[in-house]
């Protein structure tokens, strides 16, 4: 299986707002469609200003740290 995108009509459904999704996406396109491998992206996530007050971004750069088998 391949990770392709977000799920954004789960998160719609979910009631997470325009905005909440569109960083949701750029987070996964860091992760998983950018240049760096995940240490590196996850560095830059932390070190992003913009994304550090967000929810969305901590809990998922909290996932891909503790991730011991991937993320895919």
């Amino acid at each position: 299986a391949e990770v392709r995108s977000i799920n954004k009509v789960g998160m719609e459904r979910s009631g997470f707002s325009n905005d909440e999704i569109e960083v949701a996406r750029g987070v996964f396109k860091k992760l998983f469609k950018g240049d760096m491998n995940r240490s590196q992206a996850i560095e830059y996530l932390e070190k992003e200003f913009s994304w550090k007050e967000n929810e969305i971004t901590k809990e998922i750069i909290a996932f891909a740290q503790s991730s011991e088998r991937g993320l895919a």
